[in-house]
């Protein structure tokens, strides 16, 4: 499952099996479960980028 850090200033996306404590790029516990959008934007970045399966949803509004 994709899920979304809810901090300020990072709004990390990141792919889990199960429900994390914590976002792994700032250690903010504010954490949701990726909306339909979000999951679809996470896909499309992943497969354009072989280098790494995590990017930044900094336009996303939460």
């Amino acid at each position: 499952m994709i899920y979304i850090c809810e901090q300020t200033g990072c709004h990390f996306a990141f792919d889990r099996e199960t429900a994390p404590d914590q976002c792994p790029e700032c250690g903010g516990t504010h954490i949701h479960p990726a909306k339909p959008t979000e999951a679809l934007r996470f896909h499309e970045e992943r497969r354009q980028s072989d280098l790494t399966p995590y990017f930044v949803l900094a336009d996303c509004k939460i």
